[in-house]
């Protein structure tokens, strides 16, 4: 910066050598004496620049140009320049302390508010954390109570529930719980009060008045305690009351129906009901029942089986002791025979039943068997269970079309019983050996044929109201000796055959008689050839003897019994409807049955 203090009266070597050596020196004048001078060189030294800057401004005018007051004039102006600037600093110095002083108590305002805001809001929370801590407890409390109370009305304890209760209303009395366990402790108390008059009535007898207050409970509050046990309780026992009450009079008026209604309604709810007079009545009953049932001549199957369970009941009923020994003995004498016979009866009415089926025919050896157990030693019904049994057996290879199996069973119940099943064995004996006759002549085995179509013969010797059937055997026999070019005996079974059905006394077939009549005149002279083939001949026109007529036949009907029934046969029948071979007809149906009427 250099020195303040100016270089008074020496010369400047620097300028002295920039000027030429021939310039004139100039000799300033000695400023030393003017006051003015003194008074700026005070005043710089004192640092009023400003001051220096007016004296200054008067001493160049008197002194212009002098080398002194230009040098005093170049420092003054840095020294304002410089004055200048640090004033400038200074303000601006002053200003940001100023500035930073404001900031400063604006911060510390501010941390002042927030610091208190924040010791306000320290407290106020603290406080209301310690408040809500404190309700939180309160609520605990108050709502553990609550649950408890609630869990003991809930199982029926009122008088505890009471007490927990009060607690909570010593606690806060403005609980909002409160109100609601107030109502339903003050209910209950309320129905303990009522169950225990309640029982007070049913002890002494009144289960009318007993039942209306278990009612009025089970209305407001139900599923209460014991209350719907209790309610259905007692009206079981009056239910009980009133059946027996209906059995002794029943019994009474032998109404044996309302008896075992009665009497087995009051058992059913009370299976433990000790009651001598019950048993009694009811096993008399039974057998009333039983008896009367049996008795009935058309008595239906379903009838037939719950007589049956009437009898097992009865025998049931009396108690396995001695002493009811020689009564249990005596029912079961008095009501097997009875029972016996008409399982016999029923099964007999199965098997010759033409509808039969191959389950009633099941049911009918079920029957056999049933009545067998109630008599084992009867040796007459173990045979009729026997052939029951090969009936079955043969009935369903007969409905298979097994014809060898069904001929061998069938031929045992014929050499046992020839009438058995009501002539039902014999029917299907008779087509069994024809159409087992029929598959050996289709076969080309004649001989086995000629064996079977005799036995069928056999069979239908015996049948006096079928005509067809010896007339169509012993045909089928003449056709197969035939085969066998036995022309002799051909001849001999055609003319039994229209000589079966009286064909000489038709004097509409006056063909038919004029043809017979030479083959009886060949037969006589020997001539079996010549008899044969006009005996073809008339049988090619014998349709004529044929009476047809439809008749309606039921879905699963056996086609044997339905063609014995209407003096048919199966062959016949499945020729004249174009049927396949089959033993039931499974859809009902109009059928064309032909017959041969003398």
């Amino acid at each position: 910066m250099g020195s303040l203090r100016p270089n008074f009266g020496r010369s400047n070597d620097g300028d002295s050598k920039k000027k030429g050596i021939d310039e004139k020196i100039v000799i300033p004048i000695d400023l030393s004496n003017d006051p003015d001078y003194l008074e700026l060189i005070r005043l710089f030294q004192n640092g009023d620049f400003v001051g220096c800057r007016e004296i200054l401004d008067k001493l160049e005018e008197r002194y212009p140009d002098h080398p002194v007051l230009l040098s005093f004039d170049e420092n003054l102006q840095m020294k304002l320049m410089f004055r200048t600037m640090e004033d400038t600093n200074k303000k601006v110095q002053n200003r940001e302390k100023v500035k930073s002083s404001f900031n400063f108590v604006i911060f510390t305002i501010i941390a002042v508010l927030i610091v208190s805001a924040v010791f306000y809001f320290s407290f106020r929370y603290l406080n209301n954390q310690i408040a809500e801590r404190q309700q939180i407890q309160e609520d605990y409390t108050l709502n553990n109570l609550a649950d408890q109370a609630e869990q003991l009305l809930l199982v029926g304890n009122p008088q505890p529930a009471a007490e927990i209760v009060e607690n909570i209303r010593e606690i806060n009395p403005d609980y909002e719980r409160l109100s609601t366990l107030t109502d339903e402790v003050e209910l209950l108390l309320r129905m303990e009060g009522k169950y225990q008059e309640a029982e007070s009535l049913l002890e002494a007898g009144d289960s009318e008045g007993s039942l209306t207050l278990f009612y009025e409970i089970q209305e407001e509050r139900p599923g209460l305690w014991d209350v719907s046990q209790q309610i259905e309780t007692i009206e079981t026992d009056n239910q009980i009351s009133i059946l027996l009450a209906d059995g002794g009079t029943a019994y009474q008026n032998e109404d044996w129906d309302t008896v075992i209604s009665s009497y087995e309604g009051a058992l059913a709810l009370d299976p433990q009901l000790d009651d001598p007079l019950l048993t009694e009545q009811l096993l008399q009953g039974y057998l009333k029942k039983f008896i009367s049932m049996l008795e009935e001549d058309s008595a239906s199957l379903e009838a037939l089986e719950a007589a049956e369970q009437y009898y097992r009941k009865a025998v049931a009923l009396i108690p396995q002791s001695k002493e009811y020994a020689n009564e249990r003995e005596n029912l079961q004498e008095a009501s097997s025979n009875l029972l016996q016979l008409k399982f016999v009866q029923t099964a007999k009415d199965m098997l010759s039943d033409s509808a039969q089926t191959i389950t009633s025919v099941k049911k009918a050896v079920t029957y056999l068997t049933k009545a067998a157990s109630i008599d084992p030693k009867n040796s007459a019904l173990q045979i009729d269970l026997n052939n029951a049994e090969y009936y079955q057996v043969a009935f369903q290879d007969f409905l298979d079309m097994n014809w060898a199996s069904a001929i061998t069973n069938l031929t045992k119940i014929m050499e046992s019983d020839p009438n058995f099943a009501g002539g039902n064995t014999a029917t299907l004996l008779y087509e069994a050996y024809s159409a087992l006759g029929q598959q050996y002549y289709s076969a080309g085995f004649y001989s086995d044929a000629l064996n079977n179509f005799e036995q069928a013969e056999l069979v239908a010797w015996d049948d006096t109201e079928n005509t067809m059937k010896l007339f169509q055997v012993q045909i089928n026999i003449g056709d197969t000796y035939g085969k066998l070019r036995d022309y002799e005996n051909a001849v001999s079974y055609y003319l039994y055959a229209l000589n079966s059905i009286e064909i000489t006394s038709r004097s509409e077939m006056t063909t038919v008689n004029n043809l017979v009549a030479q083959a009886t005149y060949w037969d006589a002279i020997g001539d079996y050839d010549s008899a044969y083939t006009a005996l073809q001949e008339a049988l090619q026109a014998i349709g004529e003897i044929y009476v047809q007529t439809e008749i309606e036949i039921s879905d699963g009907a056996c086609l044997a019994f339905f063609a014995d029934d209407n003096l048919s046969t199966i062959d016949a029948i499945l020729e004249a409807n174009n049927l396949p071979q089959n033993m039931v007809i499974n859809f009902g149906r109009q059928l064309i049955v032909p017959s041969i009427q003398k």
